[in-house]
């Protein structure tokens, strides 16, 4: 069994928790954040699209240059959801299997997949409710701005 996964020193230091005794010898400490670095080549529209929105509305110390895999994850991850939906809303989630009895699609089965790792992915980046609690930034012009989910 595993423990709970380490927090990065960033993280701790949003989060007020920081104690120089817990400090990691030789951390990467990234410079940049990740608004300066345009989206993957890669990403279709609509996760171009998430990946813009995500970083408009993130505040500027929590998502870096370091983060850039994981964060190209998360809009990948969540663009294909949301591609796999609409065909699970147009073909339905069951089909007929060859016995002639109805299981779930393949469809709704890698979207549960695809779930699971966008959930992580999530996590990580500070995306979730509970892992945004445990984060506090200083205010700063960007973010005073008004809530870009309340546009949507």
């Amino acid at each position: 069994m595993r423990g709970r996964p380490r927090k990065p020193t960033a993280v701790k230091k949003l989060q007020g928790t920081l104690e120089k005794s817990r400090l990691v010898d030789n951390e990467p400490v990234p410079s940049y954040p990740l608004t300066r670095v345009k989206a993957p080549d890669y990403l279709s529209d609509k996760g171009k699209e998430l990946w813009d929105f995500a970083l408009s509305q993130a505040p500027e110390q929590l998502i870096t240059t370091l983060d850039f895999g994981v964060f190209a994850i998360w809009a990948d991850t969540y663009s294909k959801i949301i591609e796999l939906e609409a065909d699970i809303q147009r073909e339905g989630m069951f089909e007929m299997n060859s016995n002639g009895e109805l299981k779930r699609s393949e469809k709704v089965k890698l979207q549960n997949e695809l779930k699971t790792i966008l959930f992580k992915s999530m996590t990580e980046l500070g995306f979730t409710p509970a892992s945004r609690s445990r984060i506090s930034v200083a205010k700063t012009d960007k973010t005073e701005k008004k809530n870009g989910f309340l546009e949507l």
